[in-house]
């Protein structure tokens, strides 16, 4: 079978897309992106496209960046389809029109308006209620601009806190301020015994929490910062139960190994300095109830830390692994793996080599 009958019942069986669209549809990349080089050497991605007016990232492979070469304008999707099967011997058509979306949604590529749109799915009663549940419970504000502000403070006066002599002092500080924990918490039953309202007592230290929680995620804005790096949205919001903060680092796409495992640390040995500092200040004020309430808000922290350290949620501690082996399809990659495992798994799909992403 020639090529293009291939291509033809590759593109029927797959999607609503005809051989007509992909000889008359020429992509081109837009020319104000800029093309990095992927500093993990160990990483399938070998190149990062960034676009530096709507600030949107792409990471592409080897293959994926051949395709990207031959979004001149002069060349049919048909075309890129056949140049690769002349380059990888099999064909891809399904594969290629995914690459090829996924740049138009992003900005990153034009001529592709002919697309068919994708059809609306409709949701069964139930599900629409959990998602009607989940607009209300979960609540984000993202702020713009973020990297201008960011950077002002940076170099006003957040670059001190990056020196040598700083990290001493606030390793000291997270240190003195660990070992006074455990002191306190010999004593925390006691002190608990003895509060008059403990309701009242969990209320402040909680509210406490909530206002510290963004600067969890600061640590990590200002240590990209602190890399040369912009950091373009930055927000809060509720999420069910609890407060959450978030910090667009994806700039750190195009940093070194080194420099991404120091952000993806920040926010964890932000939270100890933080919690040696509170004890620190509960201890010199000498007042039992601000001392307890200073023992639960850290005692929360340290919780978050080891929940943050874990590699089964994609938290702080999961990007540190992804990052050090770089496997940037860490979770997929483990998860196929354990499949894999499964007694009487006989499908093709479960027993074939994992190959995450192509581009």
């Amino acid at each position: 079978m020639d090529p293009i009958t291939q291509i033809n019942d590759q593109i029927q069986a797959a999607s609503d897309i005809d051989i007509n669209f992909l000889k008359t549809t020429f992509p081109v990349a837009e020319s104000v992106v800029q093309i990095h080089d992927n500093h993990f050497k160990k990483s399938p991605f070998a190149k990062i496209l960034k676009h530096p007016a709507n600030h949107k990232y792409y990471r592409l492979s080897d293959e994926g960046y051949f395709i990207w070469q031959l979004l001149d304008g002069q060349h049919s999707i048909l075309a890129i389809i056949l140049a690769v099967y002349q380059r990888e011997d099999q064909l891809l058509t399904q594969e290629i029109i995914n690459l090829l979306t996924e740049l138009a949604e992003l900005g990153l590529v034009s001529g592709l308006d002919k697309l068919p749109k994708p059809v609306n799915i409709i949701l069964p009663p139930w599900l629409k209620v959990v998602e009607k549940l989940r607009s209300i419970l979960e609540i984000n504000i993202t702020f713009k601009g973020a990297d201008r502000w960011l950077g002002a403070s940076y170099h006003s006066f957040v670059h001190y806190l990056y020196t040598p002599l700083s990290y001493v002092v606030m390793g000291l500080i997270a240190l003195i301020g660990f070992v006074l924990f455990i002191i306190t918490l010999l004593n925390v039953p006691q002190m608990v015994s003895q509060s008059v309202n403990v309701i009242q007592l969990l209320f402040w230290a909680y509210l406490f929490v909530v206002i510290l929680t963004p600067l969890h995620e600061l640590a990590h804005a200002y240590t990209a910062k602190h890399f040369g790096r912009e950091v373009q949205a930055f927000g809060v919001g509720w999420y069910w139960i609890g407060p959450v903060a978030f910090a667009d680092t994806t700039d750190m796409w195009l940093a070194k190994k080194t420099q991404c495992l120091a952000v993806n640390a920040a926010g964890m040995i932000f939270d100890a300095i933080l919690n040696g500092l509170i004890m620190i200040i509960g201890f010199i004020i000498q007042d039992p109830t601000l001392l307890l309430i200073a023992w639960l808000c850290t005692a929360y922290n340290y919780l978050s830390i080891l929940d943050n350290c874990h590699p089964l949620f994609e938290l702080d501690g999961y990007y540190l692994l992804m990052d050090y082996f770089e496997r940037p399809n860490l979770r997929a990659e483990a998860l196929f793996w354990l499949i894999k495992l499964l007694p009487g798994q006989k499908s093709r799909a479960l027993t074939a080599d994992y190959s995450p992403e192509l581009w």
